[in-house]
């Protein structure tokens, strides 16, 4: 059994990438996914070029930033001063089905394009508020990253014990998209610990915590 700790969020400030940093060299760790929409993204990059036990993959940015794509060329996912909608406001646009697939698959790559400019070649796929994982984006997510060679993509199955609201979504999306990830590796279970507090003394058998 393997345990896989990753931070989400590299480059969405400052603080949080000090933080991501501090945790791998303290031995926490072991990998991370960059966020590429913030100010401080790219600086993020450059730090984490410095950690060379530190992998770094793509945190896919659909509902917090701005595009990296020029936003008249993904009208269907910015709002009207450009920047991405809101996640509530996404969702609608997949579910009837007003996001087109082609500006979609434009973002994602224009992202994984520019993590690759900064110098990370991000083989590890995860998303911004588990976005990747809605069956519209995974269907195009999915067929992007094979063409990127992408080599794992985060899935969300829970433990079965956890059965909060987010923690059953997430379990429900992971078990639809699954088709469109088939033949990309992924972690078999994973615990989110900002939905979940678990216990450190908890009388039963401690889970394998992947966070990531």
């Amino acid at each position: 059994m393997t345990l896989v700790v990753t931070a989400d969020d590299l480059g969405l400030s400052p603080g949080v990438t000090k933080g991501i940093l501090e945790s791998h060299r303290r031995g926490i760790v072991r990998s991370t996914s960059l966020i590429v929409t913030t100010d401080s993204s790219a600086e993020a990059a450059a730090q984490a070029r410095m950690e060379p036990d530190l992998e770094v993959g793509l945190h896919i940015d659909l509902v917090g930033g701005w595009p990296v794509s020029d936003p008249a060329a993904v009208r269907s996912l910015v709002d009207g001063e450009g920047r991405f909608l809101g996640l509530a406001e996404l969702t609608r646009r997949l579910f009837s089905g007003r996001v087109r697939a082609g500006e979609l698959a434009a973002e994602v790559r224009a992202q994984a394009a520019l993590a690759r400019s900064w110098g990370i070649l991000p083989l590890a796929w995860d998303s911004h508020r588990h976005i990747h994982l809605m069956p519209p984006v995974a269907r195009v997510v999915g067929r992007v990253a094979r063409d990127e060679g992408v080599r794992w993509i985060r899935r969300a199955r829970g433990p079965r014990a956890w059965s909060g609201p987010k923690q059953t979504a997430l379990r429900a999306a992971t078990f639809v998209s699954g088709l469109a990830f088939r033949g990309i590796p992924g972690n078999r279970w994973y615990v989110d610990i900002t939905s979940e507090r678990p216990r450190l003394d908890f009388s039963r058998p401690t889970p394998s915590w992947t966070s990531g």
